[in-house]
């Protein structure tokens, strides 16, 4: 059915079932499709307050604050994407975006960005993690690289996980849902566990051999971000948190 009579359709599902993440799912493709970029990401974001282990809507959070130039909320959402769902179909562009976010680099996605609307939410300030991108503070020689690989990205990666600090006062969804879960995740995995997790979709040989030797760390990293994940937000399916 046409775009309109879609988004009609979702509203009116999602008012009779307001715990239904796939209706919150499928109206933020819609507005995704009318390039409604604000209203795409308040449906992701919705989606993932009632399932928060929802790949793909982590995946289209990325793609949507690399058009806002929010490097930092990219990185976040597309790493949680490949934690969760290393191998998907679309993972390879996940790790490109993760890339192109943690160098920096502006989002020049035509398909998107020459009519989108595009207007930034003014919320979650992550000064220094961003300062770790600009700054490329993962590719000094002074930096304490925790894994022996030639990513950029990897070295990029731990440099703003390490930066992330997490702000009570900020009710931005972003502080409030993945900042405190990659706090958790750098202090109790050990970071190439997540590094290489990640790194899964494509086909380096010496990633394929490290993930092979050390599927005990790969699924206490896997357990770890599942038991916090769950009891951070327990109460979902059965409620609806309307975060501001």
């Amino acid at each position: 059915f046409p775009v309109t009579i879609g988004e009609n359709k979702f509203k009116e599902g999602i008012t009779k079932y307001p715990n239904d993440y796939l209706l919150h799912f499928n109206l933020g493709i819609v507005y995704l499709k009318q390039h409604k970029v604000n209203e795409a990401v308040d449906c992701f974001e919705n989606t993932l307050k009632i399932n928060p282990f929802h790949y793909r809507s982590h995946f289209f959070l990325g793609l949507l604050q690399r058009m806002y130039g929010d490097n930092v909320q990219a990185a976040l959402s597309y790493t949680m994407a490949l934690m969760l769902s290393p191998k998907a179909d679309n993972s390879e562009r996940a790790i490109i975006g993760l890339e192109n976010a943690l160098n920096n680099k502006p989002y020049t996605d035509s398909l998107f960005y020459g009519n989108a609307n595009i207007t930034k939410k003014g919320e979650d300030v992550f000064y220094l993690a961003q300062k770790a991108i600009t700054e490329k503070e993962g590719l000094k020689k002074t930096f304490d690289k925790r894994v022996k690989l030639k990513y950029d990205l990897v070295h990029q990666l731990q440099a703003v996980l390490q930066k992330l600090a997490y702000d009570e006062k900020d009710k931005g969804f972003y502080m409030q849902f993945y900042v405190p879960i990659f706090r958790h995740l750098i202090k109790e995995s050990d970071f190439p566990a997540i590094a290489y997790t990640i790194l899964q979709s494509g086909n380096d040989k010496k990633v394929a051999a490290w993930v092979a030797k050390n599927q005990k760390d790969i699924k206490k990293a896997g357990t770890d971000l599942y038991l916090f994940v769950t009891e951070q937000t327990k109460q979902y399916p059965l409620t609806y948190r309307d975060w501001e």
